[in-house]
C-alpha cells in the first residue's frame, strides 16, 4: 500500500512544481508600461492514476502566494501524464510544455506556458525535488489582457509530502 502512495506523491509534487512554475512566472505589477515582476508560491499536488497505464499518473496542482503588484494569488495547472520509476529515482514527463493560471484576488487571470529543460527529472531518496523552467506569459483577462513576457522560476519539493516552494522573476509588457 505505501509503495503505491510514494508515486503518487512523486507525481503530484512534480506536477505542482512545474505547474507553479508556468503560473508564477507569468504575473507581475504594471504589465501596461512593462514591468520586472516576482514573488514566491507554496502549494501542493494531487495525483491520479491513469487507467491502463502502470505507472503513470496524472497530477493537479494548486497553490497560493505573493506577486509583486499584485498581492496574493492562486495558481492552478494540471500535468497530464508523469511517470515515477521509484528504482531508478525519476520522474518523467510526457510533455515538456503545460499551461497554467494565476488568478489575482480581484479575479485578473494571467495564463501562460511554461517549459521544463528537459522530460526526466531526478529526486533524492528522500524525495527532494529541486528544478527550474521558463515561463511564457500568452495573455490574461483584466489588468493582464495583452500582456507577453517571460519568466524564470526556481523551486523545490518533495515526491513523498507533495509539497513544494516556487521562487520566480521576470518581466512582462503590453503585447502591442
Amino acid at each position: 500500500m505505501a509503495s503505491h502512495r510514494q508515486p503518487f506523491r512523486l507525481v503530484a509534487i512534480l506536477a505542482v512544481i512545474l505547474a507553479l512554475l508556468a503560473a508564477s512566472a507569468p504575473t507581475s505589477a504594471g504589465p501596461r508600461d512593462g514591468a520586472d515582476v516576482w514573488g514566491a508560491i507554496r502549494g501542493q499536488t494531487s495525483v491520479a492514476p491513469l487507467a491502463g497505464s502502470p505507472g503513470s499518473f496524472r497530477v493537479e496542482s494548486r497553490g497560493s502566494g505573493w506577486m509583486r503588484g499584485v498581492g496574493r494569488v492562486q495558481v492552478a495547472w494540471v500535468v497530464p501524464e508523469v511517470e515515477l520509476d521509484l528504482l531508478r529515482r525519476t520522474i518523467t514527463v510526457a510533455d515538456l510544455e503545460w499551461s497554467g493560471t494565476i488568478t489575482a484576488a480581484n479575479g485578473d487571470q494571467l495564463f501562460g506556458r511554461y517549459e521544463f529543460p528537459s522530460d526526466t527529472i531526478r529526486f533524492s531518496r528522500f524525495g527532494t525535488v529541486r528544478f527550474s523552467a521558463v515561463l511564457n506569459v500568452t495573455g490574461g483577462t483584466g489588468q493582464f489582457a495583452n500582456v507577453t513576457g517571460q519568466a524564470r522560476s526556481y523551486g523545490i519539493a518533495n515526491i513523498y509530502t507533495r509539497r513544494f516552494r516556487i521562487a520566480f522573476g521576470g518581466t512582462l509588457a503590453p503585447s502591442d
